[in-house]
């Protein structure tokens, strides 16, 4: 998901809906029950979500801690949203991850 003022957009917030549908349409079509995702804001969240939304099994794979990955990952991309809403998101997904590593302790 881009921060806000990006100059050149990749993934801005309007195209959340439109990605979820292809990411579930590429899940369906790979009958993919297994997810490994960092859980960064936007496809990262959206897949693992997928994953699970089909029954599947996740697993996150952190590049660094929590605190410091959701501080850098996770905050400041949609100002029109509620403060914490890829915080939550990522939170319920820590929840039901099967496995969740961490790979080193600071970036």
């Amino acid at each position: 998901m881009d921060r806000p003022g990006r100059p050149q957009p990749r993934f801005p917030a309007s195209l959340e809906d439109a990605v979820t549908r292809e990411i579930r349409a590429k899940l369906d079509a790979f009958d993919a029950g297994v997810g490994f995702a960092s859980g960064a804001c936007g496809g990262d969240i959206i897949f693992l979500e997928q994953i699970l939304d089909r029954g599947g099994e996740i697993h996150v794979v952190l590049p660094y801690r929590d605190e410091i990955f959701k501080e850098d990952c996770l905050t400041g991309f949609q100002p029109e949203a509620p403060a914490d809403y890829w915080r939550d998101r990522f939170d319920r997904l820590i929840g039901q991850a099967k496995t969740r590593v961490c790979l080193a302790e600071t970036r």
